[in-house]
């Protein structure tokens, strides 16, 4: 295959890996398909986004909308004045074409943890490093260090969290809360780690035994 040819290859590729991932649906915001402009936008806002932009096509305006917890974008299609499609889009249409602005870190906490996964009834236990982010919009994101993959948690306050593993597309998935442990439930598997610092330190201990 000449290069030309390669080179094409490549680009239509890419175009529709981008329009499929620009076509995605964002879960938890389709109840707002058919509210109004101005409904939506204040919902938008409730929800924790942050207008960017908008931009106008024949009978339709997309607007752009940043999640202040991930810092993922969205786009926003209204036609006829009404809400008709709420879609992810790439980190830099809410950006300045560098991938977009950080979240304001305000303060960052390191500590040793027990981590581990379940799948099929097997547990495997680990001890992983933690790194909570504290973010200036009173979120938070949580990066768990495993010894052979990072895996990075953006906390909403809906008992969802964004999960973002090395190599994959971030994935929105449920978790629970109990005994200073979280439990995330993503692609059949739960994750799990001991988020309080006193119980940490205690099944630290009762491991290493």
């Amino acid at each position: 295959m000449t290069s030309i040819k390669k080179i094409a290859v490549f680009a239509v590729a890419l175009a529709a890996t981008t329009a499929l991932y620009a076509q995605h649906p964002v879960p938890y915001l389709q109840d707002l398909i058919g509210a109004s402009g101005r409904d939506g936008e204040a919902q938008m806002q409730h929800r924790g986004y942050t207008h960017v932009r908008t931009e106008k096509s024949d009978d339709s305006a997309y607007s752009f909308w940043k999640d202040n917890r991930s810092g993922h974008c969205v786009q926003v299609r209204t036609t006829d004045g009404r809400y008709a499609s709420i879609v992810h889009t790439p980190d830099a249409d809410c950006g300045d074409g560098d991938g977009g602005e950080q979240t304001t870190i305000e303060r960052e906490e390191t500590f040793e943890t027990l981590c581990g996964s379940a799948v099929d009834g097997k547990i495997q236990r680990y001890r992983c490093e933690a790194i909570d982010q504290f973010l200036a919009d009173g979120m938070k994101i949580t990066t768990l260090k495993f010894p052979d993959m990072e895996m990075k948690l953006h906390w909403h306050s809906d008992k969802k969290v964004g999960v973002e593993r090395e190599g994959m597309e971030t994935v929105q998935a449920n978790y629970s809360t109990a005994n200073g442990s979280h439990e995330i439930f993503v692609d059949g598997m739960t994750y799990f780690y001991a988020y309080d610092k006193e119980e940490a330190e205690r099944r630290l201990q009762k491991f290493n035994k």
